[in-house]
């Protein structure tokens, strides 16, 4: 059961992807639709969402070192 649920989720996932491009395509408008203010909002929140595993995957490491002090490499300065 669990592998017929995973195929039908693939088989489901894939569906848009099998259109022809021009279909896809043609439904683009830059600036109208999506709107710059939704491509800047769905910029934000894609780059939040890569961030939350790398933050995990830290903290999980730390929690597993023998010494996180020395173990776990402190994180580097962003600041310009």
């Amino acid at each position: 059961m669990d592998l017929l649920t995973q195929v039908l989720l693939v088989v489901l996932g894939l569906g848009p992807d099998l259109q022809p491009p021009s279909t896809l395509i043609n439904q683009i408008h830059l600036g109208t639709a999506p709107s710059y203010r939704e491509l800047l909002f769905r910029a934000g929140v894609d780059l939040d969402g890569g961030l939350h595993p790398a933050i995990e995957t830290v903290s999980n490491m730390a929690e597993e070192a023998r010494d996180p002090d020395t173990d776990v490499p402190r994180p580097r300065s962003t600041s310009c």
